[in-house]
C-alpha cells in the first residue's frame, strides 16, 4: 500500500510540471471559456506561471525506501505466521 501511494506522489509531481497553452475565449453571449485550442481570434493566449517543482532530498528517498523494506518484511512474516497456523503448527 505505501509503494502505491508513493508511486501516486511520483505521478502528481511528474503531472504537475506537464505544460499547455491556456487560451480565454469570451462568447457572444458574454460567457467566458477556457481552451487550449485557440479562439478563432477572439480571445487570448494566458501566461500562466510555471509551476515550481520540489525534489525531496535524498535522504527522504532513503528513509522512504528503508519503510518501505520494513512494510514488505512485516506482510511477508503475517503470511508465513498465517501458513503456520493453518499448517496446524498451533
Amino acid at each position: 500500500m505505501l509503494a502505491k501511494a508513493l508511486a501516486a506522489l511520483f505521478l502528481v509531481l511528474v503531472l504537475a510540471t506537464a505544460q499547455a497553452e491556456v487560451f480565454k475565449c469570451p462568447q457572444a453571449d458574454g460567457t467566458v471559456t477556457y481552451t487550449d485550442k485557440g479562439c478563432d481570434g477572439r480571445g487570448k493566449r494566458l501566461d500562466i506561471a510555471q509551476p515550481v517543482t520540489i525534489q525531496p532530498p535524498s535522504s527522504y528517498m532513503e528513509e522512504t525506501r528503508a519503510m518501505v523494506e520494513i512494510a514488505e518484511k512485516s506482510q511477508e512474516r503475517k503470511a508465513a505466521w498465517r501458513r503456520y497456523r493453518t499448517s496446524g503448527g498451533i
